[in-house]
């Protein structure tokens, strides 16, 4: 049926994925830092407050956007920030780290499902 089909396509199209790290870089790149954005208004907040530290960052996107710049080079100007170690919110190892089991179990699963078709 339906459903079948599109199983298949799915598959066949899965099976033809490959990772490419530096393109996947790359694209992170290209945000200019604005994917890190809520990571560095959470490391703000204990210095700032958590709405003070929303709204310097939404300002820092603005000129991101403004200038091309980074949002690390943006809040490294900010001479109020000066005390803030945001060298983690800029650090994708944890979130990839974090990711690892959810990959894992979701591959366990997919295994289990193919053996049951």
């Amino acid at each position: 049926g339906l459903a079948s089909g599109a199983l298949r396509e799915a598959r066949s199209l899965a099976q033809g994925l490959v990772v490419d790290a530096p393109r996947m870089r790359a694209n992170i790149g290209q945000t200019r830092g604005l994917l890190f954005a809520d990571a560095a208004a959470a490391r703000l907040s204990p210095l700032l407050g958590r709405e003070a530290a929303h709204a310097r960052i939404e300002q820092a996107a603005d000129e991101v956007r403004r200038t091309g710049d980074t949002l690390q080079d943006v809040l490294a100007r900010d001479m109020a920030l000066q005390s803030a170690d945001l060298t983690l919110a800029f650090d994708l190892g944890p979130a990839v780290a974090a990711a690892g089991p959810w990959v894992d179990r979701a591959l366990t699963h997919a295994a289990a499902v193919r053996q049951a078709l």
